[in-house]
Protein backbone atom coordinates (compact mmCIF):
# COMPACT_ATOMS: atom_id res chain seq x y z
CA UNK A 1 0.00 0.00 0.00
CA UNK A 2 1.63 2.91 -1.15
CA UNK A 3 0.29 5.69 1.57
CA UNK A 4 1.62 3.48 4.44
CA UNK A 5 5.01 3.94 2.63
CA UNK A 6 4.35 7.67 1.76
CA UNK A 7 3.34 8.18 5.76
CA UNK A 8 6.90 6.29 6.86
CA UNK A 9 8.60 8.60 4.63
CA UNK A 10 7.22 11.48 5.88
CA UNK A 11 7.50 10.45 9.56
CA UNK A 12 10.86 9.88 8.97
CA UNK A 13 11.87 12.75 7.55
CA UNK A 14 10.36 14.63 10.77
CA UNK A 15 12.75 11.77 12.90
CA UNK A 16 15.62 13.27 10.72
CA UNK A 17 14.70 16.63 11.11
CA UNK A 18 15.05 16.18 15.00
CA UNK A 19 18.34 14.37 14.57
CA UNK A 20 19.56 17.05 13.09
CA UNK A 21 18.74 19.50 15.53
CA UNK A 22 21.02 17.58 17.97
CA UNK A 23 23.62 17.42 16.08
CA UNK A 24 23.89 20.71 15.22
CA UNK A 25 23.73 21.28 18.65
CA UNK A 26 27.06 19.30 19.07
CA UNK A 27 28.70 21.74 16.24
CA UNK A 28 27.58 24.92 17.16
CA UNK A 29 27.61 24.24 21.10
CA UNK A 30 29.73 21.87 21.43
CA UNK A 31 27.25 19.83 23.33
CA UNK A 32 27.59 16.28 23.64
CA UNK A 33 25.19 13.93 22.19
CA UNK A 34 22.99 13.32 25.09
CA UNK A 35 23.06 16.53 26.30
CA UNK A 36 21.83 17.68 23.36
CA UNK A 37 19.18 15.17 22.93
CA UNK A 38 18.43 16.17 26.05
CA UNK A 39 17.77 19.69 25.28
CA UNK A 40 15.91 19.17 22.60
CA UNK A 41 13.63 16.80 24.50
CA UNK A 42 13.03 19.58 26.68
CA UNK A 43 11.59 22.12 24.57
CA UNK A 44 9.73 19.18 22.51
CA UNK A 45 5.84 19.84 22.90
CA UNK A 46 5.07 16.84 20.60
CA UNK A 47 6.98 13.78 22.13
CA UNK A 48 9.42 13.25 19.33
CA UNK A 49 11.95 11.26 20.60
CA UNK A 50 9.26 8.99 22.42
CA UNK A 51 7.08 8.56 19.49
CA UNK A 52 10.86 7.54 17.80
CA UNK A 53 11.62 4.89 20.16
CA UNK A 54 8.06 3.86 20.23
CA UNK A 55 8.28 3.20 16.13
CA UNK A 56 11.18 1.38 16.34
CA UNK A 57 13.08 3.84 14.23
CA UNK A 58 15.85 4.32 16.67
CA UNK A 59 16.44 0.64 15.95
CA UNK A 60 16.73 0.24 11.98
CA UNK A 61 19.35 -0.92 10.07
CA UNK A 62 21.27 1.87 8.28
CA UNK A 63 21.72 0.34 4.36
CA UNK A 64 23.81 2.12 2.56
Amino acid sequence: NIHWFQTDLQQWGWYENYLHAARMNLLILGMEYDEALEFINKNDTLGTYERMKKSGYLRKRLIV
